[in-house]
């Protein structure tokens, strides 16, 4: 690769680096600006439009509801459309802790770790160029930034376990186990049900049969009284 062509690229590296550095920066202090100062959802709700819907789908939407958890008169409904028998993950928390839990985990988690490990690929793959020495100890530029973008996507995913409700931070496994566990106590319900309709048909025939026996036994009594007479 020529010179000239590896000046621009690291210019684009040490670029994206800066450009990194400072979303971090930023999101950082927004966040804890939203968390513990008084912006109550401002902030993001002016950030939301810098978000164009046709690249990033709906996050803007989703920023600008954080005003709406702030807001007590639109809070109690937003709990109920979080879902039934689910507000004790949203009780006694602050507006952006709810904010978290219902909009941002619930709809975005997937997605975080899907491009969390996108970016562990391509970091992988730059230290794997420095390891059979394609890139030589000069271009550090180009791992940096692809150190930040890790770090920043860890820290996001990171974030999102935090705030993610207990119950559901089982895994699929447990999950399945809990539904097949549910699925069995169904059909033992079912079973005892069964057991229970044909132990009231067998007491039915024994009642009748031990009645058609004192018929036969009354008659036969009859009958050799007759013929003793």
């Amino acid at each position: 690769m020529s010179p000239e062509i590896m000046v621009v690229l690291r210019i684009a590296a040490i670029a994206t680096s800066a450009a990194i550095g400072i979303f971090d920066f930023f999101g950082i202090l927004f966040m804890l600006l939203e968390r513990y100062g008084g912006a109550k959802g401002r902030i993001y709700y002016l950030l939301s439009y810098l978000f164009p819907k046709t690249i990033f789908g709906p996050i803007g939407k989703s920023l600008r509801l954080l005003r709406d958890w702030h807001d007590a008169g639109k809070r109690e409904t937003l709990i109920q459309a979080y879902g039934r028998n689910k507000e004790r993950d949203l009780m006694d928390r602050h507006p952006f802790s709810q904010w978290m839990v219902a909009e941002m985990v619930r709809n975005y988690e997937n997605n975080v770790q899907g491009i969390a490990y996108l970016g562990a690929a391509a970091l992988i793959f730059i230290i794997g160029l420095r390891g059979i020495e394609v890139l030589t100890r000069e271009d550090a530029s180009f791992i940096v930034p692809a150190l930040l973008l890790e770090f920043t996507l860890i820290g996001l995913l990171g974030l999102m376990m935090f705030y993610k409700p207990e119950e559901e931070k089982h895994g699929a496994v447990d999950l399945t186990l809990i539904t097949e566990l549910e699925r069995i106590k169904r059909d033992l319900a079912e079973k005892d049900t069964t057991l229970r309709t044909l132990r009231a048909d067998v007491d039915t025939v024994i009642q009748r049969l031990q009645g058609d026996v004192e018929s036969l036994r009354q008659a036969g009594s009859g009958g050799k009284a007759k013929g003793g007479a």
